[in-house]
């Protein structure tokens, strides 16, 4: 870690340090003496933060890899930094698919990914994780017969593509989720992992606008399944496209007829509903236009209501999780 200190700026109880040329990440990492505390802030460049502070994470563990002392690591929670959350609970929240953490301090609920992503991106996470259960580390090891490792676990990833009109349902995925991995999911050695522009995306500019930015994060041509949800409102164009949703779709679309991946859900409000405007008319008549030329080996599904919405939703994961082998 040398390597990165900038001089002369450190002292007896701390270091900055710097990384990177042009756009640069600065970091403060100061000790408490009397609390046996190390602080870490790492500021500059939002898209390498993250990596930089790995970097300096991956020292410590190896500084630590040489002592016996008892490391706990903790993050501090957004707009109140004096309180502090410990990572391996923040993990263990995560793997059990619970999506927020109550803190008694502020008595409020905090998303365990927010945090959690803040400190290191979900892919390594995950990574690490199936890194672990393929060492398959055995709490006891008999003499006469080892124990067979766990199975490894697959996880697939959900792709929400909506317009904005349909933020009740959308915000119902991510709790159906967490029932599916509870139960059919885990009994399968299976896990459902979220992705959606609202979490995963941050601002920015691109030549192809917001969509140029969503794209290389959502990956939808990569993922396992999309889901796709309409009502009144077809979307905003993009470049190529009469509305991000419908380009999302067109991404899934393809990528299925080329390699059988991703499936693909989409379902249609049909709750009643009348235009007010020539604006939602227009809207409302290219999702009508839409669902007549769905194609044709695709099967779409009708709902009326997020109440429905949610139940359908989980009752289609539930049987497409069976059919995976």
């Amino acid at each position: 870690m040398n390597q990165f200190i900038t001089k002369p700026h450190y002292w007896k109880n701390g270091v900055f340090l710097e990384s990177g040329e042009g756009d640069k990440n600065h970091a403060k990492v100061k000790a408490d003496l009397v609390d046996r505390k190390i602080f870490i802030s790492v500021t500059g460049k939002e898209q390498t933060r993250r990596a930089f502070l790995a970097v300096i994470r991956s020292a410590f563990d190896e500084i630590n890899s040489n002592f016996k002392i008892e490391i706990e690591q903790k993050i501090p929670v957004p707009g109140a930094p004096e309180v502090l959350v410990s990572y391996k609970d923040l993990l263990a929240y995560e793997e059990m698919s619970e999506s927020e953490i109550f803190i008694p301090e502020l008595r409020k609920r905090f998303s365990v990914r927010d945090l959690l992503d803040g400190v290191e991106e979900l892919s390594t996470r995950m990574e690490r994780r199936e890194r672990d259960l393929t060492k398959g580390v055995l709490s006891r090891r008999s003499p006469a017969k080892i124990q067979p490792k766990p199975p490894l676990l697959r996880f697939l990833r959900v792709v929400v593509a909506s317009p904005v009109d349909v933020k009740a349902e959308r915000d119902a995925v991510p709790f159906v989720l967490d029932e599916i991995n509870r139960g059919v999911a885990a009994d399968r050695g299976m896990h459902l992992v979220l992705s959606r522009w609202e979490t995963d995306t941050y601002p920015g500019f691109h030549s192809d606008g917001p969509q140029g930015l969503i794209d290389p994060i959502l990956k939808i041509a990569d993922c396992d399944l999309l889901i796709g949800i309409f009502w009144k409102r077809f979307g905003t164009p993009t470049a190529g496209s009469r509305s991000g949703t419908e380009h999302e779709f067109n991404l899934a679309h393809e990528a299925w007829k080329e390699k059988g991946i991703p499936q693909i859900f989409v379902y249609f409000n049909e709750k009643a509903y009348t235009p007010k405007s020539k604006a939602e008319t227009e809207q409302w008549g290219q999702v009508l236009e839409f669902k007549e030329k769905f194609p044709k080996e695709g099967l779409w599904w009708p709902y009326k209501g997020k109440a429905q919405f949610e139940k359908l939703v989980r009752n289609h994961l539930t049987n497409y999780i069976r059919t995976l082998t």
